[in-house]
């Protein structure tokens, strides 16, 4: 336990609080049991424990990475020589939702001013909010060009990706409205807060407009999967819209191309204007 949790530390990675959740369930169930004597039986009764207890199939899973995890970084050192296989936990967790245009102007309507902009932005570009937490005019943004980029070693999927701003007009106001706000501001960030630190966490704040809109099950990466059916809808290549999305894979694209009822309405009126001659 204190090799991943000092793993965790000296990485900077920001789910510490949950790793020590899961850490605490697993001492529960093995506290007391030598490590060398678990084995696969021993963690799949853990599995189906943990299932009827009424834990979500996601959290079991992510409670058995960590259990593996621990056990390698032990190899590591030295400290054991063997790892149990794990058990597999089928999860389902895939969101399907994503935005119409009107839902997503009532929500900004009702979203702080500094939030907003950071908000359309990932409504256009499809970008996640942790990739435009990091943009800054002085890095990532070439104004004369009209292109926004993001380098590799600062995007999950480790691909770099660009956005030519400058041929969408509201998005180009909008990053030309956000240079000259940091620029005035005296502030890197091209979506600071209103006191010019970087954008944060603003978790109550979206949940409280989404609320006030109507559309209270929404979350901020459902405009990730909006701005690829965007894209789609205007009849971009698909490699285009998942080289300005940020998708390295099709398959991960393709999950993100929702088709709505709207969509499949549409696909049989086109079809009924067919003639029946064609």
């Amino acid at each position: 336990m204190a090799l991943i949790e000092g793993d965790y530390t000296s990485n900077g990675r920001r789910s510490l609080g949950s790793l020590q959740d899961r850490i605490t369930s697993l001492r529960q169930h093995f506290g007391k049991m030598p490590p060398v004597d678990v084995t696969y039986a021993d963690l799949d009764k853990y599995r189906l424990a943990r299932l009827a207890e009424g834990a979500k199939p996601a959290t079991v899973r992510y409670e058995l990475v960590v259990f593996g995890k621990m056990f390698s970084l032990a190899i590591k050192v030295k400290m054991l020589t063997t790892r149990p296989l794990l058990p597999t936990v089928n999860v389902d967790n895939a969101r399907r939702g994503f935005f119409e245009a009107d839902e997503v102007a009532r929500v900004l309507k009702r979203l702080p001013d500094d939030i907003k902009p950071a908000i359309e932005f990932a409504y256009y570009t499809g970008w996640r909010i942790r990739e435009i937490r990091k943009l800054t005019w002085t890095d990532h943004l070439g104004l004369d060009a009209g292109l926004i980029h993001l380098y590799g070693s600062e995007v999950k999927n480790k691909a770099a990706k660009s956005f030519p701003f400058a041929k969408h007009p509201a998005l180009r106001s909008l990053v030309v409205r956000q240079c000259e706000r940091a620029l005035k501001a005296g502030v890197k960030w091209l979506f600071p807060r209103a006191d010019g630190r970087r954008l944060g966490n603003f978790h109550r704040q979206w949940t409280r407009a989404c609320r006030e809109a109507g559309v209270p099950s929404k979350v901020v990466h459902d405009l990730r999967r909006t701005a690829v059916r965007n894209l789609v809808r205007a009849d971009v290549n698909e490699k285009v819209a998942m080289a300005l999305a940020g998708f390295k894979t099709r398959s991960v694209f393709d999950r993100y191309n929702i088709v709505s009822e709207a969509d499949l309405t549409e696909g049989v009126t086109k079809l009924a204007k067919r003639s029946p001659n064609d």
